[in-house]
């Protein structure tokens, strides 16, 4: 097991290009994952009026930042074009799918509390990403060739591979050998939401239920408290922070 965690920049080429492709993967489940929980709780009518509306506000998005980077596409499409660019171009589009993933989450909570309200776009919300944080942490093990249940070498290792990780700014600090404190220190988010005036938004109950079962994907030993996360008050150098705790 390696003493020092992998991250992006360690990865060759070949990996890069393998992670662009399950970045894409990793998105189109998220967006599954929020029209089958629209649709449990609302009804496929609902469901159906919600992805239409989510995808009009989507796709201008998605296009506008893919667009540079595949300008020069030939006809042998996306997989070919994105093996022949340099480095710093496929770190690029690591940034830019993350970022279009954020997005279509984000428009999926609006289209549903458009049509059911806040508390309905919350529930849809912390339902799909209970879900997809437990897939996402499956997917990351793959990709690094680690098994589930390798404890908190694997968690924080882990953490570096998240959609997440390559638009927000974020700590992992084993604290002894049972225990690892995470925090995210700039929330793309919160952040925004900080420059325009506004407080932020109350992520508690969603991260709780996402930080579980992302520690859960990784090792069901994992449990996991909350430091703190909006809208709890909280320090300038993190806007939530969270404790695993590895078990019996």
């Amino acid at each position: 097991m390696d003493c020092i965690p992998r991250t992006v920049d360690d990865l060759s080429d070949e990996q890069l290009d393998e992670l662009a492709v399950d970045y894409c993967r990793r998105t189109l489940i998220h967006h599954g994952l929020w029209f089958t929980e629209v649709q449990k709780r609302e009804g496929l009518e609902t469901a159906i009026d919600c992805e239409r509306e989510a995808m009009e506000r989507f796709l201008p998005i998605m296009n506008r930042r893919l667009g540079p980077v595949f300008s020069s596409m030939d006809d042998d499409g996306f997989l070919a074009h994105a093996k022949r660019l340099d480095r710093d171009a496929k770190l690029h589009l690591l940034k830019v799918i993350s970022k279009n993933w954020l997005a279509l989450d984000g428009v999926w909570f609006q289209a549903v509390e458009g049509r059911k309200g806040l508390e309905a776009a919350m529930a849809s919300n912390n339902a799909a990403w209970e879900s997809f944080a437990f897939v996402e942490a499956r997917h990351i093990l793959r990709l690094l060739g680690r098994d589930v249940g390798e404890g908190l070498d694997s968690l924080m290792e882990s953490f570096n591979f998240r959609l997440y990780a390559t638009i927000n700014r974020q700590t992992a600090v084993m604290i002894d050998d049972r225990t690892l404190e995470f925090e995210m220190n700039d929330c793309r988010v919160q952040s925004a939401r900080k420059r325009k005036g506004l407080a932020d938004y109350p992520c508690k109950n969603a991260g709780t239920v996402e930080y579980r079962r992302f520690g859960e994907g990784i090792d069901p030993r994992l449990r996991v408290e909350c430091v703190g996360c909006p809208p709890d008050d909280h320090p300038d150098e993190w806007f939530c922070k969270w404790r695993y705790v590895l078990g019996p």
